[in-house]
């Protein structure tokens, strides 16, 4: 698999799947998929492409108690989007209680000009549904589960997909295929406009805004810049990135108005 894309800043929900469609067995379980999806049938173009992760509450609870797995994978910074965070802190990941347009271009910033992966059955649903992914990697497992959580929920829409590539590694097929945008119904949420994106100033920055609460470039107006440097992750380079791209559309920090 070659053509995955290095580079593009695409937005991509990447999981594993038993051929009747299951992507956790009974109760969550995932360990089955370690049987097949080994590091050896990972492409490393794909990891290389993935500059972070937005990942949903269970599947992140689900791979903390399966930390005992090595799966090799790294994924550039992972974001957990919840409605609480844990009372417990987690220094690997950065907990998002924003809506999910927010969550998307926070963790795509982080990301920088590589893709963020979309991982959980809900928050991937729920992107899909919103029209926010552009391409779907499955890995298709030999096994038959029988019951678990399905690919895609009932309530799901129809949604037409353009087929990339198919590539078989071992006993995994991967098949990769592009989401057809369709024009927005009056009832879906925008997304986040382009011009309010926060510009990419590296993960430890995003996180620092993050954990702040600030997910788009407007909401910086409502902070003094010496505030936000003061931010764990922060940096002067970052502060710098940020007045820039906030000077580009008419808009400055608080005590620089």
């Amino acid at each position: 698999m070659s053509d995955v894309g290095i580079g593009t800043g695409k937005v991509v929900v990447n999981r594993a799947m038993s051929l009747d469609g299951f992507i956790a067995g009974p109760g969550h379980a995932m360990d089955w998929i370690f049987e097949y999806l080994t590091a050896d049938a990972l492409p490393p173009e794909v990891m290389a492409a993935t500059g972070a992760m937005l990942i949903g509450r269970g599947t992140y609870e689900v791979g903390k108690r399966m930390a005992d797995q090595d799966t090799t994978y790294d994924g550039g910074a992972r974001f957990v989007l919840t409605h609480k965070p844990p009372d417990e802190p987690d220094p690997t990941v950065t907990f998002l209680t924003c809506g999910l347009e927010g969550a998307v271009a926070t963790a795509r910033s982080a990301a920088g000009d590589k893709n963020l992966e979309i991982l959980g059955a809900d928050v991937a649903a729920q992107c899909l549904e919103r029209r926010l992914v552009d391409e779907i990697m499955v890995y298709v497992l030999p096994v038959l589960l029988g019951d678990g959580v399905r690919f895609s929920p009932p309530s799901l829409d129809r949604i037409d997909l353009e087929p990339l590539s198919n590539t078989q590694s071992g006993a995994v097929t991967m098949l990769r295929f592009r989401v057809r945008k369709l024009p927005r119904s009056a009832s879906q949420p925008e997304p986040v406009p382009a011009a309010d994106e926060l510009p990419s100033i590296g993960a430890p920055a995003t996180r620092a805004l993050a954990a702040a609460g600030i997910t788009r470039l407007s909401q910086l107006t409502e902070h003094r810049a010496d505030d936000v440097l003061e931010l764990h992750g922060m940096g002067h380079r970052a502060i710098a990135v940020l007045r820039e791209a906030l000077s580009k559309q008419g808009l400055s920090f608080r005590d620089e108005t």
